[in-house]
């Protein structure tokens, strides 16, 4: 697996960043909506002793929705800040509206919500 520094990541696209304790031990390319389906990161993770995450990112619908539901599935324990994902207005909903339908799915059952 290659592995880029954050410099690199910021200019090339989006990167999943894992800190531990406040440090960054290593980051991954997103290359899929969600690293989770080929255990790259699950490996990294559990590598790490990481068993708990932090969710937040683009888009509400695909990625996030996905990546919430495979770490949940895998037993990691998860909490997101409230409106900490985002998206775009789709045909059946407003951006707002839709991040508030996913996050109504999610609490409780899959993430912690917090305040900011």
């Amino acid at each position: 697996m290659k592995m880029r520094n954050l410099s690199k990541a910021r200019q090339t696209g989006p990167y999943i960043l894992i800190y531990k304790s406040a440090k960054r031990i290593f980051s991954l390319p997103k290359i899929m909506p969600t690293l989770f389906i080929r255990h790259i990161l699950q490996e990294k993770l559990t590598e790490n002793g990481i068993n708990s995450l932090e969710i937040w990112g683009a888009q509400t619908e695909y990625c996030v929705d996905s990546t919430v539901k495979f770490a949940h599935g895998l037993g990691y324990q998860l909490t997101m800040a409230q409106g900490a994902s985002t998206t775009k207005n789709n045909d059946f909903m407003t951006a707002s509206d839709t991040v508030a339908f996913y996050e109504s799915i999610w609490r409780n059952r899959f993430v912690k919500l917090t305040n900011f």
